[in-house]
């Protein structure tokens, strides 16, 4: 049996998959599960740390502009607090999923 142009093209594409290397020069996603999990732990951190920013700020506003307002200004701090611990959050579960893949030997604790 005999393969289509564009199925040998498809072939050797695919049989060089693992072996590709992306324009950044990364691997590919598929190729090295610790490169899935640090590209994973590293765009959750990176947006925890904007969402934290942008509730800070927004937050820091708020008591700014509160003019005193008792309420105002403990909602503000509430918020401040909230957006805070959400941020801790985030990192010991990055931290848990390095400690636990590590443990199994799956991804590398150095990311």
């Amino acid at each position: 049996m005999t393969l289509s142009v564009v199925q040998q093209i498809t072939y050797n594409l695919l049989a060089q998959a693992p072996s590709m290397i992306l324009i950044d020069g990364s691997d590919p996603v598929g190729a090295d599960p610790n490169s899935l999990v640090n590209k994973i732990t590293t765009v959750g951190l990176s947006l925890g740390v904007a969402v934290a920013v942008i509730l800070v700020s927004i937050s820091g506003y708020k008591m700014m502009s509160s003019k005193g307002d008792a309420k105002g200004i403990q909602d503000a701090q509430d918020q401040i607090q909230n957006a805070l611990m959400g941020f801790l959050l985030i990192l010991l579960a990055v931290a848990l999923v390095r400690i636990i893949l590590g443990a199994l030997g799956i991804a590398d604790l150095v990311g």
